[in-house]
């Protein structure tokens, strides 16, 4: 059983259980209109005793999306650069999401890419869009796009360095096979975010709804 962390929701309400949470856009103001963000209470390490025989799993179901184009739901892991053990707080949430803390001018794909590669963060995620992203994956093509009802299981092999997704009951595909460097076992943790950051929109706020498990 899983349960997201109250102390790090960013833009987002969780439920009494910790399981559900609302995502929404336009809860704060500028620059960090455009970004809201829910993080697990669980700090994976190389060192955990695993959940399953290959690594940690877990479930993220979209109970609500809307269908706005640019609005991306990303589902993945977060965790610092170069093995580092940095603590995960709502203080430091800022500094995770940072490169979204952006004028809508420097808000292209190129400017978002660069304050990432600069950031002490790393974030990889499948996205709503079908995409993966992060790590060196760009904007790679992994499945169908994603909406109301559908649900992700992220599998998370740290020893391995694979993060890997399946679809609504299918079959496990590994997204990214580097996640991080070799011999590094870096404090992991899952997390899901919403973004309109490729289509920045007028009329916010605009909520999305997961259960984590």
């Amino acid at each position: 059983h899983l349960e997201l962390d109250e102390t790090t929701a960013f833009a987002a309400s969780l439920s009494l259980c910790c399981t559900r949470a609302v995502l929404c856009l336009g809860s704060l103001p500028a620059p960090w209109s455009h970004i809201a963000m829910v993080s697990t209470a669980i700090a994976f390490t190389g060192k955990s005793r695993p959940l399953t025989s290959t690594g940690i799993s877990w479930e993220v179901s979209i109970r609500s999306l809307p269908a706005l184009k640019g609005v991306v739901l990303w589902v993945g892991v977060v965790f610092p650069k170069h093995g580092r053990h940095l603590d995960f707080s709502r203080e430091t949430i800022r500094e995770v999401l940072a490169p979204f803390a952006s004028s809508l001018e420097q808000q292209q794909e190129n400017a978002l890419i660069q304050r990432f590669i600069r950031s002490d963060w790393q974030i990889v995620a499948l996205g709503s869009n079908g995409c993966t992203w992060g790590c060196g994956l760009g904007g790679r093509s992994f499945c169908p796009p994603l909406t109301t009802g559908d649900c992700v299981r992220v599998l998370l092999d740290v020893p391995g360095r694979t993060l890997s997704f399946g679809i609504n009951g299918g079959p496990i595909h590994v997204a990214s096979s580097r996640l991080h460097e070799r011999g590094a076992s870096p404090r992991m943790h899952g997390i899901v975010y919403l973004t309109d950051v490729s289509s920045p929109m007028e009329g916010l706020p605009v909520n999305a709804e997961v259960q984590v498990r």
